[in-house]
C-alpha cells in the first residue's frame, strides 16, 4: 500500500498542528518529568523528540532498548540526540517487549499518545528534510528496516548500493512486506 504525502504545505501545517496538540493535551495531564519517551533514534522517533523539545523544557527523560546487534552509527546518533537535546536516557539491553514492561513498571504513568499516528513515510522525511533535523548515517546508506528494497546495481560504480532512505517510494517495501 502506497501512503502519500501530505500533498502541500497546509496539509502538513495541519497534520503538525494536529501532532502539537496531542502532544500540549499530554503537557497539560503530566509534567515534562513525568513523561518518557521510547527512543530508539529511528526516523519517527527523531521527529516526535523534536516536536517535544520545541513544546517542553529541557531534560526529557527517554527509554532505549540497546540491542546486541546495534549499529555503531546508531548508538552513535542516540548518544549525539541525548546531548542536543540534554535527554535523560535510561537504557536497557535486553529485547523490546522486555525492556518496555521493565521501564513501564519503573515509570508510574503509563499513557500511550501517538503524534505521529497520522503522518506517512514521507510526511517523516518531509519534516526531518524541511527543519534540517540530524538523522541516523545508516538511513542514507539505505537502510529502512535493514531491509534491501532500497538495493539497487550502480553502473558508475560497477556495484550495488543502497539508496538513501526517504528515496523510498512505496511504504510497503519499509517493512519487507513487498
Amino acid at each position: 500500500m502506497h501512503i502519500p504525502p501530505a500533498e502541500n504545505s497546509l496539509d502538513r501545517r495541519y497534520m503538525l498542528e494536529l501532532a502539537n496538540e496531542t502532544i500540549k493535551r499530554a503537557l497539560e495531564i503530566y509534567q515534562p518529568a513525568e513523561i518518557m519517551l521510547c527512543f530508539n533514534g529511528g526516523k519517527d522517533c527523531t521527529v516526535l523528540l523534536d516536536l517535544l523539545a520545541k513544546l517542553s523544557t529541557p531534560s526529557l527523560q527517554a527509554v532505549y532498548v540497546k540491542r546486541a546487534d546495534t549499529f555503531e552509527e546508531l548508538g552513535n546518533f542516540v548518544e549525539n540526540c541525548a546531548e542536543r537535546y540534554q535527554l535523560q536516557i535510561k537504557s536497557y539491553e535486553s529485547a523490546l517487549k522486555v525492556a518496555i514492561k521493565q521501564a513501564l513498571g519503573e515509570h508510574p504513568h503509563n499513557d500511550e499518545d501517538f503524534p505521529l499516528l497520522e503522518w506517512s513515510y514521507h510526511d517523516i522525511w518531509n519534516y526531518i528534510r524541511d527543519q534540517k533535523l540530524g538523522y541516523c548515517c545508516l538511513y542514507d546508506q539505505g537502510y529502512t528496516n535493514l531491509n534491501p528494497s532500497l538495493l539497487y546495481y550502480d553502473k558508475e560504480h560497477g556495484k550495488q548500493i543502497y539508496r538513501a532512505a526517504y528515496e523510498l517510494q512505496n511504504i510497503r517495501d519499509e517493512n519487507g512486506q513487498a
